[in-house]
């Protein structure tokens, strides 16, 4: 019953949506976005085409969502499976466990605001700096994690933290400003952002494995 009230709940909410957000600029009176820098289709062009074109055919956008495959796989892993982890193989009480992963969201939030504005502020609005920094943090941090001795809780948390802080700026970067970016048009930016995204929660369905 519970998950059918939140079903219904996602699909009031849809409807919401689908008759009060603008689906342009243009249509809340604004001016049209800027152009893309590699924008290669023209106005008049099929939308099927720009389709094939710009998302289906376009080996950067899949080498993103691959890349955000594998962000999911550690984001809904440590999500789902670190507290787990830490009572199994590292000791902790259910409720010490609890406690720490449920901090990592609240890092990650501070670490998504952190790397957007490191990425406009120093990299220029570009994505893959600031990405390739964050995952090889991330790497080093999870590696670190599991190097450390039983029961070293103040390092436990600290790199549960880093974890948290790092592995939410990539997820956000590559399912919005990279995968809309990398489409190169504005008219498919929607299907661009859904082939990342579908990519993603596959990656997260692999993350139990």
């Amino acid at each position: 019953v519970s998950q059918s009230r939140y079903g219904v709940i996602c699909f009031l909410t849809g409807i919401v949506a689908l008759f009060t957000l603008g689906d342009t600029p243009e249509s809340k009176g604004l001016t049209r976005s800027q152009s893309f820098e590699k924008e290669v289709i023209q106005d008049g062009d099929p939308y099927r085409e720009v389709l094939f074109q710009c998302v289906l055919l376009n080996r950067e956008l899949w080498v993103v969502a691959l890349v955000n495959l594998c962000v999911y796989i550690v984001r809904y892993g440590t999500l789902d499976w670190l507290a787990k982890f830490l009572v199994e193989r590292k000791g902790y009480s259910m409720a010490a466990a609890a406690g720490m992963t449920s901090t990592m969201p609240l890092f990650g939030i501070a670490g998504v605001l952190s790397a957007g504005w490191i990425s406009d502020s120093i990299f220029g609005g570009k994505f893959r700096g600031i990405n390739a920094i964050l995952l090889l943090g991330l790497v080093v941090a999870i590696y670190l994690f599991l190097l450390v001795p039983v029961q070293n809780t103040a390092v436990d948390f600290a790199l549960l933290a880093a974890i948290g802080f790092l592995v939410e700026d990539p997820q956000s970067l590559l399912g919005g400003v990279a995968s809309v970016d990398v489409g190169g048009s504005a008219r498919i930016a929607s299907a661009a952002a859904g082939l990342v995204g579908v990519c993603g929660y596959f990656g997260a369905t692999l993350s139990s494995i």
